[in-house]
């Protein structure tokens, strides 16, 4: 795991939804977040609808981290339980 794919796990392991925008400082960031996914980090997508507390001009995504594999070398548990698909949460 890079120290960008850290950043991006230790942003998400609380199970809350995150807009892209903060992670944009992030070089390819939607690369690092498809390459997690290929290690068995399992990420939930929604459009970003405003509750960031910003509006976009574009469609961007926000996002949760919804299943680590038994096998991370990060195997803390996420700080807050993770959610059933179909409930919503965002934090700043």
């Amino acid at each position: 795991m890079t120290p960008q794919h850290k950043q991006i796990f230790e942003l998400h392991r609380d199970g809350f939804f995150h807009c892209s925008t903060e992670i944009e400082y992030i070089r390819d960031a939607r690369k690092r977040i498809s390459e997690l996914n290929r290690m068995g980090y399992k990420f939930q997508a929604l459009p970003c609808d405003g509750r960031c507390g910003k509006h976009h001009n574009s469609r961007l995504f926000m996002r949760r981290l919804v299943e680590i594999p038994e096998s991370s070398p990060n195997p803390k548990p996420v700080q807050q339980p993770l959610l059933a698909p179909n409930q919503f949460h965002y934090q700043h």
